[in-house]
């Protein structure tokens, strides 16, 4: 059964991605995973994973 986990906030700063990334990662060890960074300003999910960017959308 899938499911969707949202971790979302209104204030800049407070950690979001960093909570997203960990949990999506720790999830990834048993589940498929699909990872969504929305931040239009500076989406760093794929910095905190380690890896380069595939695509830039302008």
């Amino acid at each position: 059964m899938p499911y969707v986990l949202a971790v979302t906030g209104g204030k800049g700063g407070t950690g979001k991605s960093t909570v997203a990334t960990a949990l999506a990662s720790k999830l990834a060890k048993r589940h498929e995973v699909l990872l969504l960074d929305l931040d239009v300003e500076c989406p760093n999910d794929a910095l905190l994973l380690g890896i380069q960017k595939m695509w830039l959308v302008q």
